[in-house]
């Protein structure tokens, strides 16, 4: 969907405050009713018809990528899982796990768990299962 000019905007509201037909002002600019109504909420609550500003995509839960580096440094983990609390303790705001992953994967790190030693051998009776 296309964003419509700014001067289109001023011009259908003050049509609009002109006439006070809302049907008609649509008519002639070749606007949805809805958008009318829009415009004219958008004057009455900011006083301006200018676009509101919005991001593309979805916003990076971690903004600075190297104190996060500097983090993944410091801390003991074997999981992400074990990460969360840490990361949301030392930050102070809550993380996803799925962006957590990515943060992980943008500082070039992997999300792997990391390999530790088996305990004990299993053994049945006398026989080792070892091999």
């Amino acid at each position: 969907m296309a964003v419509l000019s700014s001067d289109l905007r001023v011009r259908a509201v003050k049509a609009y405050e002109r006439n006070g037909n809302k049907s008609q002002v649509c008519r002639t600019f070749n606007i949805a009713r809805t958008t009318l109504d829009d415009w004219i909420k958008l004057k009455s609550e900011t006083g301006s018809l200018e676009q509101k500003s919005w991001v593309r995509g979805k916003t990076p839960g971690i903004k600075d990528l190297d104190e996060f580096r500097l983090f993944l440094e410091q801390t003991s983990f074997n999981t992400l899982k074990e990460l969360i609390p840490l990361y949301e303790q030392r930050f102070g705001q809550p993380i996803l796990y799925e962006r957590l992953r990515r943060a992980v994967h943008k500082v070039g790190w992997t999300h792997k768990k990391r390999v530790s030693p088996i305990g004990n051998p299993v053994t049945s009776g006398n026989v080792s299962l070892d091999g």
